[in-house]
């Protein structure tokens, strides 16, 4: 990419082909000598862009991008040397982020990962020239850090081991229904808890991570992958001015040991990114945690209970008051005996459905899953309300799972449950009366109730049991 080695550099994100949002205000920067005059072109633009880089040698200008297309060309020249970056791409970038569910690739790659379903035939047909992947090296850093690393990858076959499986399939599912090019900003590590990916001023109202904070800069103080904040350093905040669409987000299960303050800390990463990438409504799109024999790992990965999946779960939905957040469902597509579930398709299905709702106003009448309206208890059973169901419930199954009943708010007992029209009548012979209800709540309950559009209910409860 640079003709002669001299010091005018542009930032490591911009790179052969690499995908700019369009219909924005981006902006492009990098170093150079100081006070150093550059000329900045671009195929898509009808001028050059004069520049001179400041007294410390950085240099930035802002560019309005028209609407998407490419290949286009950008040339930077300097005093010394020349810049050239080919194959470039306008159209919607989001950011990927999480753990192993977002990390893993198209292609399979240990025996702990399978791949996802039918993972040779994708693998063979991924070829999406205008779908490209900037994989960011895992980077741990102990302060914030403008250093970047990564690259960008087209979407083709010898690429699939390194591109994320689920960024894929959401990419590939927005760009047939918008017809642009999709750029993904792949910054995700297998096994990390959301800590991690939260600023330093975003934890400090958490007093759990007041003393790990204060270390954080002392050398002799051992850091990991899950330390707080090292990920927001080196592979967040590094990214701050690159111009996005939007986030899509998927983790938990290293936070499932202990639920506890989850939502407010999802709550503040997502205001921080906000924050930083400089835009107050940034589209923010989950995936709920799914279903897992957590309880049969090993104590260095799980110490938590049976139903810890239900409180991270409830966790998750209490996000959901933030305006422009929503959350893909997953409570069917889990699977109880590995924790990195194959059917990547259907959750960047999910994902891209609720972006092209609620981001891109496309029409799309239902995006997501039964809700429940209320609870009535009568004298041995319950019946749970339910909307959002299209042309009403589905039960896939002989029976419907994971329904629980108690008597006392403490106890559960197994529940059967029955579709009454549009309602679902729970009841229980061990008990006289009805005082709490549990849906799906614990680690490997499956969920089997769905709407007319195939979407699936949500774990819930009624009572207020502490965890």
């Amino acid at each position: 990419m640079v003709v002669a080695k001299a010091q005018l550099a542009v930032s490591s994100i911009f790179t052969d082909h690499m995908v700019l949002q369009q219909n924005a205000k981006v902006k492009i920067w990098g170093k150079a000598a100081a006070k150093e005059a550059i000329k900045l072109k671009l195929t898509f633009l009808k001028k050059t862009i004069n520049l001179v880089a400041d007294d410390k040698g950085n240099w930035q200008t802002d560019i309005a991008t028209p609407h998407h297309g490419g290949p286009y060309e950008m040339v930077i020249e300097g005093a010394k040397n020349t810049i050239k970056i080919e194959d470039i791409f306008l159209g919607e970038v989001w950011l990927a982020s999480g753990q192993s569910n977002m990390q893993f690739p198209l292609d399979s790659n240990s025996k702990g990962y399978n791949g996802p379903f039918n993972f040779k035939e994708e693998v063979k047909n991924a070829n999406y020239p205008s779908i490209r992947q900037f994989v960011v090296k895992g980077t741990i850093s102990r302060t914030t850090s403008d250093a970047q690393q990564g690259e960008w990858l087209v979407c083709k076959p010898e690429n699939a081991k390194k591109i994320s499986a689920l960024a894929f399939f959401y990419a590939r599912n927005l760009q047939q229904n918008l017809k642009v090019p999709i750029g993904i900003i792949n910054s995700s590590w297998g096994g990390t808890n959301i800590e991690a990916w939260m600023s330093a001023k975003d934890l400090n109202a958490f007093e759990s991570e007041h003393e790990k904070l204060k270390n954080i800069t002392v050398e002799s103080v051992k850091v990991n992958e899950n330390y707080p904040s090292v990920l927001f350093n080196g592979m967040i905040f590094p990214f701050r001015k690159y111009n996005i669409k939007g986030v899509i987000w998927c983790q938990g299960e290293n936070n499932i040991n202990d639920p506890r303050n989850y939502a407010k800390k999802m709550e503040s990463l997502i205001k921080g990114w906000r924050m930083i990438f400089e835009q107050r409504d940034l589209p923010f799109l989950y995936v709920q945690i799914a279903p897992f024999n957590y309880m049969g790992r090993s104590k260095q990965y799980f110490w938590g209970k049976d139903n810890s999946l239900g409180y991270l779960v409830e966790e998750q939905v209490k996000v959901l008051k933030i305006s422009d957040v929503f959350m893909a469902r997953t409570g069917d597509i889990g699977d109880v005996k590995n924790i990195h579930y194959r059917n990547k398709q259907e959750v960047g299905q999910r994902l891209s459905s609720i972006a092209l709702k609620e981001v891109y106003n496309k029409n799309i009448a239902i995006t997501n899953g039964p809700n429940v309206v209320k609870v009535k208890y009568l004298a041995n059973k319950a019946i749970v309300y339910y909307d959002n169901i299209g042309n009403g419930l589905i039960i896939k199954g002989k029976t419907i799972n994971g329904f629980e009943l108690s008597e006392d708010g403490i106890n559960f007992y197994p529940a059967d449950a029955v579709l009454e029209g549009k309602n679902i009548s729970v009841s229980c012979s061990q008990l006289s009366r009805i005082a709490a209800v549990r849906y799906c709540f614990k680690n490997t309950q499956e969920v089997n109730l769905f709407n007319s559009a195939s979407l699936p209910a949500l774990p819930f409860r009624t009572d207020q049991l502490a965890y």
